[in-house]
C-alpha cells in the first residue's frame, strides 16, 4: 500500500512537470514562424515529403507556430 501511494505521488509530480513544460513551449512558439529547410529541388520526392510532413508537424508543436518550407538545394551536402 505504501508503494502505491508513492507511485501515485511520483506520477502526479511528473504530470505537473510535463504540463508546465508544455505551457512554456506553447508560450515560446506562439505567434512565431519556423523555417523548414529542404535540401532538395522543388517538385521532387524529398520536397513533397517535407511539405506534407510540415503540414502535420505543426499540429503537434505547442503554440501552433507557422512552418514555412524553404527549398535550398545543396544544403544537405554542405553539412558533411
Amino acid at each position: 500500500m505504501k508503494t502505491t501511494i508513492s507511485q501515485a505521488a511520483l506520477l502526479a509530480s511528473a504530470a505537473m512537470a510535463f504540463a508546465s513544460a508544455d505551457g512554456l513551449a506553447a508560450d515560446f512558439y506562439a505567434g512565431k514562424t519556423v523555417e523548414l529547410t529542404i535540401g532538395a529541388n522543388p517538385g521532387g520526392g524529398y520536397d513533397t515529403y517535407a511539405r506534407i510532413t510540415a503540414r502535420h508537424v505543426v499540429a503537434n508543436i505547442p503554440g501552433n507556430p507557422t512552418i514555412v518550407p524553404r527549398n535550398r538545394p545543396g544544403r544537405a551536402a554542405a553539412r558533411r
